[in-house]
C-alpha cells in the first residue's frame, strides 16, 4: 500500500502557532503580521530568477549532502522571500538549515518555527487556517525524522507508504506514517490545501558514478537481495516537492497499502504467559514500525472474545479475556476475519459478543462460520479506493461455492477491489489440497484480486494465477503450538495494491513461545531455503 517536491515548510508554521496560545490572538498576529507583512522584492531577485510561488518541501533531515544538492539545484531557477522551516520538539539541525538557506538565497529572511509539544487538533487546524494568507515567494521546509523497519524489502514497502499518503494529502493517514513526528507535517498539508498546492515531485539526487548504473530494488522479491535495497535507498533520500502551482491532489496515484497476518490465538498457554509477563507479552518483540506503516492490517482471530467461558462440547474450545480487543488495537490491527472453526466455541452469543468488543475498540470484524450474509463482508474505502474482504469457512461446514462467487462478482460491479480471506486446508501440510486451489483460482476468475488463507497452521505454498496472488496459508501469527518448529514459523504478507497491479512482500515471522517477531537476515535465508518451490509461482500439488 505504501515523487514530491515540497520539503515540509509547513512545520516551521506549526512551531510559531503553539509558541504563541491561540487564544493570545493579539499576540499570534503581531508575530504573524512581522514575518508575512507585504514585501518588495529585490532587484536581484526580480531580474535573475523566476518567482516561485508557495513551495514546501517534507524531507528526512539526516540525509545532509542530499539536502545540500537539492537547495544548490533550487537556487539556480527559484528565489524565495522568506524560507520558513518548521519544526516538532526541537529534532531539526536549525544552524545547518539557517546555513545552507543563507548561502543559496542570500536575499531571504530565514526564520524558525518550533512547535510545542502535544498541541491539540483545534490549535494545529487553527495555525493552518491562519496561514492562508501567506505571501507567494515562500519556501517552507518541514524535516522529518524516519523510523523504519530494518529488513530493506520492508523499508521500501514503508516508505512508499509515506510517499502515497503525503502526495494525496491523506491527513488521515498522518498517525500511520514511519516518522518521530507528524504534527508539522500536518499543519503544513493543511495549509497547502488552503492554498491549492499540489504534489509535485519526489526529490531524487543525483547517483555517485560507481552507482549510477545501479538497479532498482522489486519489492515483490520474496528473499530481495539487501545490498541493492540498501543502494537504492540511500540514493533516493525521502524529499517530497509541493507548488502553489502544482497538480490538483486528487490526480495523484492512489494505492492501498495492506499488511496482513494468519492466525491470532489468545487463549491457553498465551493467556497464561501474558498474566505472567504482561498483556504486551505477544507483541513485545515486533517491530511496531511493520505494524503500524500501513493502510490496512488485517489476521485471522482465532476464537471469540468474551466476557465469561462456557462449558463446551469440543475437545477445544478458546475464549478470549474482554481486554484483548483493545489490545489488538494499542498494536495497529484493524480488521479480522471471523469466520474460522473456533469462532462459535462460546456459542452464537459469543460470536456476537465478540463483534460488540471489537466494534468497540475501533476495529472491523467480518465473517460468518456458517453462512454467506451481511456478517461476511468488510467494505473499506481508502484514499478513494474501495476494497472489501470476503471472510469463509471450509473446515467445518463447506463454503457455498455459488454463493460466494456471486458475492465476488456483486461486489467487483460494485466497484470494490475483492479479497476472499478463507479458513481452509489440513493442518500442519505445507501444500494445499486440490480443493483449495480450485477455489482460489474460481475466486479470482469471478474477479477477486487476490485470496489469503490461514488454519494448517504451518505456511503453505503461493502462487501468482492470473497475474493475482494467492496465499494459501499464512500459518501462525500468535500462538502456542510450541511443539515444532513449523508451527512456531508464520507469513506476513505485505501488499500493494495499485489500479491494475500488485506488488506483494513477504516477511516471515518467528514465534518465540507466543511471542511474534520479524526473522533475523540468517533465519530469513533459511526459510526461504527451507520452502524453497513453495514461493516459486507455482503450486506444489499433494
Amino acid at each position: 500500500m505504501k515523487n514530491p517536491r515540497l520539503t515540509v515548510v509547513i512545520s516551521a508554521l506549526l512551531l510559531i502557532v503553539l509558541i504563541f496560545p491561540l487564544t493570545q490572538s493579539d499576540k499570534l498576529h503581531e508575530k504573524l503580521d512581522d514575518l508575512f507583512a507585504p514585501h518588495e522584492p529585490s532587484a536581484t531577485s526580480q531580474n535573475s530568477q523566476a518567482a516561485a510561488k508557495i513551495h514546501g518541501v517534507i524531507f528526512d533531515d539526516n540525509h545532509k549532502n542530499e539536502l545540500s544538492a537539492f537547495f544548490e539545484e533550487l537556487s539556480k531557477n527559484q528565489h524565495y522571500y522568506k524560507i520558513v522551516v518548521l519544526t516538532a520538539d526541537n529534532h531539526a539541525d536549525q544552524n545547518f538549515l539557517a546555513n545552507l538557506s543563507i548561502k543559496n538565497f542570500p536575499d531571504a529572511q530565514f526564520k524558525n518555527l518550533t512547535m510545542q509539544p502535544n498541541p491539540g487538533p483545534a490549535e494545529i487546524k487553527t495555525f493552518g487556517d491562519e496561514l492562508k494568507n501567506l505571501p507567494d515567494e515562500i519556501l517552507i521546509l518541514a524535516p522529518v525524522r524516519l523510523k523504519l523497519s530494518p529488513d530493506p524489502a520492508l523499508k521500501n514497502f514503508e516508505l512508499k507508504f509515506a510517499h502515497n499518503v503525503l502526495e494525496n494529502f491523506d491527513l488521515h493517514a498522518l498517525p500511520n506514517l514511519p516518522f518521530q513526528e507528524t504534527k508539522n507535517i500536518k499543519i503544513l498539508l493543511q495549509f497547502l490545501q488552503n492554498r491549492k498546492a499540489g504534489f509535485a515531485r519526489a526529490y531524487v539526487a543525483p547517483a555517485p558514478p560507481a552507482q549510477a548504473q545501479a538497479q532498482p530494488h522489486v519489492a515483490q522479491a520474496a528473499n530481495a537481495d539487501s545490498a541493492t535495497a540498501q543502494s537504492q535507498s540511500a540514493q533516493n533520500p525521502f524529499l517530497l516537492e509541493f507548488f502553489s502551482d502544482g497538480p490538483s491532489p486528487t490526480a495523484q496515484n492512489r494505492s492501498i497499502f495492506l499488511v496482513a497476518f494468519g492466525d491470532i490465538m489468545l487463549d491457553r498457554l498465551v493467556a497464561s504467559r501474558m498474566k505472567t509477563y504482561g498483556e504486551d507479552y505477544p507483541f513485545a518483540n515486533m517491530d511496531p514500525v511493520f505494524l503500524q506503516a500501513n493502510d490496512l492490517l488485517i489476521a485471522n482471530l482465532e476464537g471469540p472474545i468474551t466476557k465469561k467461558r462456557l462449558k463446551s462440547g469440543k475437545e477445544i474450545a478458546f475464549r478470549f479475556a474482554p481486554e484483548v480487543a483493545p489490545l489488538l488495537k494499542k498494536y495497529f490491527f484493524d480488521i479480522f476475519s471471523n469466520a474460522n472453526n473456533h469462532a462459535i466455541d462460546m456459542g452464537w452469543n459469543g460470536f456476537n459478543e465478540t463483534r460488540e468488543f471489537m466494534q468497540q475498540a475501533g476495529m472491523i470484524i467480518f465473517g460468518n462460520p456458517r453462512d454467506i450474509n451481511d456478517d461476511s463482508v468488510a467494505g473499506v474505502q481508502v484514499r478513494g479506493n474501495r476494497i472489501a474482504f470476503l471472510g469463509l469457512d471450509d473446515v467445518d461446514f463447506k463454503v457455498d461455492e455459488k454463493k460466494a462467487l456471486q458475492e465476488i462478482r456483486d461486489l467487483t460491479a460494485q466497484g470494490y477491489m475483492v479479497i476472499p480471506f478463507l479458513h481452509w486446508g489440513i493442518e500442519y501440510m505445507h501444500h494445499p489440497s486440490a480443493r483449495q486451489t480450485d477455489l482460489a483460482h474460481k475466486f479470482i476468475d469471478a474477479g477477486a484480486v487476490a485470496v489469503l488463507g490461514c488454519h494448517p497452521h504451518v505456511v503453505q505454498s503461493s502462487e501468482e494465477y492470473k497475474g493475482r496472488p494467492v496465499f494459501y496459508s499464512l500459518g501462525n501469527a500468535i500462538f502456542d503450538q510450541d511443539f515444532s518448529p513449523a508451527t512456531q514459523e508464520g507469513l506476513a504478507v505485505a501488499m500493494i495494491l495499485h489500479a491494475d497491479t500488485i506488488e506483494t512482500t513477504l516477511a516471515p515471522i518467528k514465534i518465540d513461545r507466543s511471542q511474534m517477531r520479524l526473522m533475523t537476515e540468517d533465519e530469513r535465508r533459511r526459510f526461504f531455503n527451507n520452502y524453497q518451490g513453495l514461493f516459486a509461482g507455482k503450486v506444489i500439488e499433494k
